[in-house]
């Protein structure tokens, strides 16, 4: 079975009109039938509030209803293992970094997976990190 990590930048695109809308509607909806695995950390839910809010500038109803039905869609969302923090650290400084950003990369790594963002940044980092134009859904 495939899986896979996604970032906000990704995710964000299933609830508002972007280029990509309808690619990230076809992974979740593969997650959601069992054909494919999502992981997420705990943060992204933190961020996709932040971006939805300030951003968006969707209300607080609004907001829990997305976030309600997302929680029903198969993902798995991962907390962080605290004793993992070097590991981190060790992403942040090899790849230049915010923690927040090494944090789905952290996931990818203990997935053994990919991640799947928009952020320019992390897919310099080809080893682990695609894009949605790349990313293919039948492997």
């Amino acid at each position: 079975m495939n899986k896979l990590v996604m970032d906000n930048s990704v995710l964000i695109k299933l609830f508002v009109e972007e280029k990509g809308r309808e690619e990230v509607k076809e992974i979740i909806d593969l997650v959601s039938e069992g054909e494919m695995e999502l992981f997420c950390p705990e943060f992204l839910l933190v961020e996709l509030i932040n971006v939805l809010k300030s951003v968006k500038k969707l209300t607080g109803e609004k907001i829990k209803e997305i976030l309600s039905e997302l929680l029903t869609k198969g993902i798995t969302i991962e907390p962080f293992d605290y004793n993992s923090w070097p590991d981190l650290l060790d992403l942040m400084e090899k790849y230049d970094l915010t923690a927040y950003d090494a944090l789905y990369l952290w996931l990818a790594k203990e997935e053994r997976c990919k991640l799947l963002t928009a952020d320019k940044q992390l897919l310099k980092i080809k080893k682990y990190c695609v894009s949605l134009e790349d990313f293919d859904l039948v492997n």
